[in-house]
């Protein structure tokens, strides 16, 4: 419930933009479109590009704290799923918020801080909220209010950002996402689930930020 709340306060912000210079734009706000790709029990849809796309959209914000990192928020909201068969398949609604750390390799001693194309790697600790159908091995569906429910997820990932100029830079990120659970595909029998994020977005970069949430 948490992160419902959080991601809907992030959409409802609006935000005014403030002179900034170049050198000292500490804020960053993140649209970003991608899709989730699940591994577990019923089979890996990693990089299976035969498969259905279960597709999300998601804002962040990010604010800079030294030459190597940031520290941002980053709500989502969007399909999640896997289908095997007829009989092993299942369809959730994913709601997520996270807690980021990034770790930029263009600080100065890897890459130059001024170049164009910026690697990052991120870790971070989120809540995924879920809420759908599943179809079990005999082919019964579970019903949707029983399909809800909370994990705790650890979000691993690297991306590379391509400015455009100094105040637009273009995204791409994969993020895998390690569960704290073993029941949202409706089959418990080996690790706890797992999924990727791979995610392409805009990010604009300002001096300030200031938001006003409308009602």
């Amino acid at each position: 419930m948490k992160n419902k709340i959080l991601i809907f306060s992030l959409l409802i912000m609006a935000f005014q933009l403030v002179s900034a210079q170049t050198s000292d734009k500490k804020w960053s706000v993140g649209l970003i479109a991608g899709k989730n790709e699940y591994n577990g029990d019923l089979g890996n849809g990693i990089c299976k590009f035969n498969k259905a796309s279960y597709n999300f959209g998601e804002i962040s914000i990010y604010r800079y704290v030294t030459k190597s990192f940031d520290l941002g928020v980053q709500g989502s909201y969007g399909d999640y799923g896997y289908y095997k068969n007829g009989y092993e398949n299942f369809l959730l609604r994913k709601s997520q918020g996270s807690i980021m750390l990034k770790y930029k390799l263009a600080n100065g001693y890897i890459l130059k801080e001024t170049a164009k194309l910026t690697p990052f790697i991120s870790l971070g600790i989120g809540l995924a909220s879920y809420k759908g159908t599943r179809t079990n091995k005999l082919g019964n569906t579970t019903p949707e209010n029983n399909a809800i429910g909370n994990d705790m997820v650890t979000p691993i990932g690297a991306g590379l950002q391509y400015k455009l100029n100094d105040n637009l830079a273009l995204q791409y990120k994969v993020i895998y996402n390690v569960t704290n659970k073993d029941i949202r595909d409706g089959f418990a029998e080996k690790e706890n689930d797992s999924f990727v994020e791979q995610s392409v977005g805009l990010i604009i970069s300002f001096k300030k930020i200031e938001c006003k949430v409308v009602f």
